[in-house]
């Protein structure tokens, strides 16, 4: 179903990556290449093995979008700042409630998946996570915390964490 006369590519440049001024953010494995994307690779027996496997347009939409830590922090501030960025808007303040509203529990666990979201509590704090990963990029996650109004995003690369935390704007 298409809901806009644009390709999702240019519907994510216009209204998601443009307004939260993600910059170092691509919708294709190519794109991403051609702005210095780290090589993926795939877990064997332990090890990190470097992966290149080919780009799927079709898995887009659910899981293949590419982006720095630093524009996935710009996603974080908005999710707490009702859908503002800077001067940017991805949603009104409703729209990012709904967004972040828990609407079908995940199993017994106490979670429970919003609009692309896992929302739950850690330690009596409330947290909206993201996850997201490809067959030859691991794993990356965020996730907001409130009421501290603090953002972390956490990736694996390469056999490392790397921790980024976002403050409220």
């Amino acid at each position: 179903m298409v809901a806009s006369s644009q390709s999702y590519e240019a519907y994510l440049q216009e209204h998601v990556f443009g307004p939260l001024d993600m910059r170092q953010s691509f919708t294709s494995q190519s794109q991403a290449n051609e702005h210095g994307l780290a090589a993926g690779d795939r877990q064997w027996v332990g090890w990190p093995i470097a992966a290149h496997l080919p780009d799927d347009r079709a898995t887009r939409p659910s899981s293949f979008l590419i982006a720095s830590a630093a524009d996935l922090t710009h996603v974080l501030i908005a999710a707490l700042n009702d859908g503002r960025h800077g001067s940017g808007a991805l949603l009104s303040p409703a729209g990012m409630a709904a967004v972040l509203q828990p609407a079908v529990a995940i199993g017994d666990s106490g979670w429970h998946s919003a609009m692309g979201w896992e929302i739950g509590e850690l330690e009596a704090v409330r947290v909206a996570a993201k996850t997201g990963g490809t067959a030859n990029y691991n794993f990356a996650s965020c996730g907001t915390l409130r009421p501290i109004s603090c953002g972390l995003l956490w990736q694996w690369l390469r056999s490392r964490w790397d921790v980024t935390c976002s403050r409220r704007c």
